[in-house]
This record gives structure tokens, sequence and C-alpha cells, in this order.
């Protein structure tokens, strides 16, 4: 009888809050959880697919784990020669950041009330040092990482379904970079509907290295010095065969 009054507890208070309905029909699945790295790997795609209630529009949201950053900063010493002028510092700054929508022009990206924006995530985003042009410096980063492929925007890439009074039905074809490292990333979907969420989901997806590339960075981070003399050794045996190739071509150019 206890359980019965706590789970008429729970519908109220959803009901209440305007959430019972909306999260129920809010769902997200993912074909692979799990990435593998092998030696020949340059990035793949997942296929998500999921359901919102009836009306509302969809995005969904490939983040990785809030990062710091060290770069150094470009500029012109005495007005004349370009070299490094100091140092960078951002911090809160997510690996990855991809979005994508069903509406075809990307306007809930930039609705403000929902937070998707670059421009809310520059308001996250902490610069160092504080007296940096964070706007003009947050832009020569946002190009770094979408150069990278690990930042972007798909307006229109979730498509529907079907659709029926109790809700509509979606897949979207989620890019994965090659840059996209070993770690633990975040899916989620959120419904919107009348400027507002109404209701999310989420997956995990997982990316290991595997084979080679694993052995690689194990002995780069296990034996350094081991590393360093192989690498050495693979650096002289390149040259001494390019050396060879190119004998009778007048050398390498």
């Amino acid at each position: 009888m206890k359980n019965v009054w706590k789970g008429i507890l729970l519908a109220a208070v959803l009901a209440l809050a305007g959430l019972g309905p909306a999260l129920a029909a809010t769902s997200l699945q993912i074909d692979k959880s799990r990435v593998e790295i092998s030696a020949f790997y340059n990035g793949t795609v997942i296929r998500a697919t999921g359901a919102v209630p009836a009306g509302a529009e969809a995005v969904v949201r490939v983040s990785g784990k809030p990062e710091t950053l060290h770069l150094k900063k470009k500029g012109k010493a005495a007005g004349v020669l370009w070299m490094n002028v100091g140092d960078l510092t951002f911090a809160n700054a997510p690996k990855v950041y991809m979005l994508y929508s069903s509406d075809k022009d990307g306007a809930l990206f930039d609705k403000p009330e929902l937070e998707f924006s670059y421009g809310a995530l520059e308001r996250r985003v902490e610069i160092e040092p504080a007296g940096e042009d964070k706007g003009f410096w947050f832009g020569e980063f946002l190009k770094l990482k979408k150069e990278n492929k690990v930042y972007a925007e798909y307006p229109g890439a979730i498509v529907w379904d079907e659709e029926s009074a109790a809700g509509r039905t979606f897949h979207v074809d989620l890019v994965i970079p090659p840059r996209m490292g070993e770690d633990d990333y975040s899916i989620d979907l959120y419904a919107v509907k009348d400027g507002a969420i109404v209701g999310t989901a989420s997956r995990k997806l997982e990316i290991r290295q595997v084979g080679f590339p694993k052995k690689l960075t194990s002995l780069a981070f296990d034996h350094a010095l081991l590393y360093g003399v192989f690498s050495v050794l693979i650096a002289v045996a390149a040259g001494l065969l390019m050396g060879v190739l190119f004998k009778d071509k007048g050398g390498a150019h």
C-alpha cells in the first residue's frame, strides 16, 4: 500500500510540474555504445534513434568532459615577426561539443534560453590571464576545435521517421571524428517545445584504444626512454629508406 501511495504522489508531482507525459515520451538509443580505435581507425558513424513528444523538435548533443588546455598565443614581436608572445589557459572547455537538430535552419542552437549555442559555451569557459580579450580568443579557440571536427553543428540532421498523437520518432547519424580520442562521452537528447525543454534522455559512449595504438600509448607513458629510442630508430630507418628510393633520382627533394 505504501508503494502505491508513493507512485500516486510521484505522478501528481510530475503532473503539477508539467513533465509527466513529456518525459515518458522522450527516449534515446544508439546502435553501439563502444568504439574501438585500432591501427587503421579513421573515425566512424553511430546511428541514434529515439522519440520525443508530439509537436516537439529534437536536439542531440555529443559532448566530452571539461578539460583545461594550455595554448601558445601568437602575435607580432616588434610589429614584424610572428612568434609566441604569451600563454593562454582555457578551463572548463568540453573536449567535444557537437550539436544535431531537427530544424533545418539551426534556430534551436541560437535560442538563448536553451543554452546550446557557442555563445552559451563561451560564458562557461574560463580564459586566463583574466585581462585577455575573451571574445576574440574564444573565437580562435573555436576555429581550432572546428578544424579538428570535434566542435560542430548539424542543423536538419535529425530525420523524422513516424509521427502520431503519441509522439514523433527519429534517427540521426552521429559523426565520430578521428580526433575524438579515448575517453567516455555523453550523448544527450533534448525534446524542445514552445521554446522550452520538455524531456531529456542520455546514453554513454566509450571510445577505447585496442591493439597497436594501445600498446604504443602504453609504451609512451610507462616506458618513456624506450619509446624515445624506438622513435629515433624509426626516424633513422625511414631516412635510410628514402635515401635508397631516391638514390638513382638525384636524391630526395
